[in-house]
C-alpha cells in the first residue's frame, strides 16, 4: 500500500538540473553537459584582440574625425588663421552629430515610401531656406550692428586717445554683439509687456516647424535693424555735416566725431529718466488729488469759487 520510492539520482545530475532550472526560471529540465568548443583559447584571444582594435578605432575616429572636419570647415571660413582646437573639435562634433541625425531621419522616412520622402524633403528644404534667410539677419547683421554700436559708444572712447584713429574688427564686434544680444533678449523677456516681447513670445510659441518668415522679418528683424542702423548713422551724419558747417577746427571736429555717440546716449538716458520722473510726479499728483477730493466715484469740493456760485444758483433755481 505504500508508494514506491523514487529512483536514485546522481548527486551531480541533480545539482546540474537545479542549476539549469535556476538559470531558466522554470522547473528542472535535465542536465546539459558542457562541451568545450574547439580552439577555445584562440577564440578568446581573438575576441580580446578584436575588442582592443574596436576600442582603438572608435576612440581614434571620435577624436580625429571631428577635429579634421572642424579644421576643414574653419579653413573654408577663416582661411589660414590659427583657431584653437577646442573650437575645431566642437564644430566637427556638431557636424558629425548632424550627419548622424540626418541619416537616421532619412532612414525612418525610407520605410514610409518615396512619396513621404519627397514631401518631407520639400517641407524641410523650405524650412531650411527660411531659417538661413532669418539667420543671416538675426545672427549676423543684428549682432554686428549691436557690437559696433557698443564699440563706438563704450570701447573706443575709453581705450583710444583722441590723437589716434580707432580700428574696428568685425569679427570681434560680431562676437561682442552676440553676447549683448543674448543679454538684451533675456532682459526683454523678463521686462514688461511691449511689442518686442510679444513678438519674441509668438515666435517661441510657434516653434521651429511653424516659422512665419514674414512676421519675423517685419516685426523683429526690420525694426531692430532699422533702430540700430539709425543709431549708428544719425550721429555720424550730424558729426560729419554740422560740425564742418560751423567752421570749427580739425581738432574740434575730431572731438565731436569721437564723443558724439556717448553724448547722444547720455542725452537719451537723461531724457528717459526725466520723462519717467514727470510721469511719476503726475501719478503722485493724481493720487493725492483723488484721495483728497474723490469720494467713491464722485468729485466734491473741486469746483472753482467763481463757478461754485453759479452752480449754487442753478441748484437753487432747479429746486424752486
Amino acid at each position: 500500500g505504500q508508494p514506491a520510492p523514487p529512483p536514485p539520482q546522481d548527486i551531480g545530475e541533480g545539482l546540474g538540473a537545479a542549476h539549469q532550472a535556476m538559470l531558466q526560471g522554470g522547473g528542472p529540465t535535465g542536465f546539459q553537459p558542457y562541451k568545450r568548443p574547439p580552439f577555445f583559447a584562440a577564440r578568446i584571444f581573438a575576441l580580446l584582440v578584436l575588442m582592443c582594435l574596436t576600442f582603438f578605432l572608435a576612440s581614434t575616429t571620435s577624436l580625429v574625425l571631428p577635429v579634421f572636419m572642424g579644421r576643414q570647415l574653419m579653413w573654408l571660413w577663416v582661411g589660414d588663421t590659427k583657431i584653437h582646437e577646442l573650437y575645431t573639435a566642437g564644430c566637427g562634433l556638431y557636424i558629425c552629430w548632424l550627419c548622424l541625425r540626418v541619416s537616421t531621419v532619412i532612414g525612418g522616412w525610407y520605410l514610409q515610401g518615396w512619396a513621404i520622402i519627397k514631401a518631407k524633403l520639400q517641407l524641410w528644404g523650405l524650412l531650411i531656406i527660411k531659417s538661413l534667410v532669418m539667420a543671416i539677419v538675426l545672427l549676423m547683421v543684428i549682432p554686428l550692428l549691436l557690437g559696433l554700436l557698443f564699440d563706438v559708444i563704450i570701447v573706443a572712447p575709453m581705450r583710444v586717445p583722441l590723437d589716434q584713429s580707432p580700428i574696428f574688427f568685425p569679427w570681434q564686434d560680431w562676437a561682442l554683439g552676440v553676447l549683448h544680444m543674448k543679454i538684451l533678449t533675456a532682459v526683454v523677456m523678463m521686462g514688461p509687456q511691449w511689442w518686442l516681447k510679444r513678438a519674441i513670445e509668438r515666435v517661441y510659441n510657434d516653434g521651429m516647424r511653424n516659422l512665419n518668415m514674414r512676421f519675423i522679418m517685419t516685426q523683429i528683424c526690420v525694426p531692430v535693424s532699422t533702430f540700430l542702423g539709425m543709431a549708428l548713422a544719425v550721429p555720424y551724419v550730424i558729426a560729419h555735416s554740422l560740425a564742418p558747417a560751423f567752421g570749427v577746427s580739425l581738432e574740434a571736429q575730431t572731438l565731436v566725431v569721437r564723443r558724439i555717440y556717448p553724448f547722444v546716449l547720455t542725452v537719451i538716458i537723461c531724457s528717459a529718466m526725466l520723462l519717467f520722473q514727470i510721469r511719476q510726479f503726475r501719478r503722485l499728483y493724481n493720487h493725492i488729488k483723488d484721495d483728497k477730493y474723490l469720494v467713491g466715484q464722485r468729485l466734491v469740493n473741486y469746483i472753482h469759487h467763481a463757478t461754485s456760485q453759479e452752480h449754487r444758483k442753478q441748484t437753487e433755481a432747479a429746486t424752486s
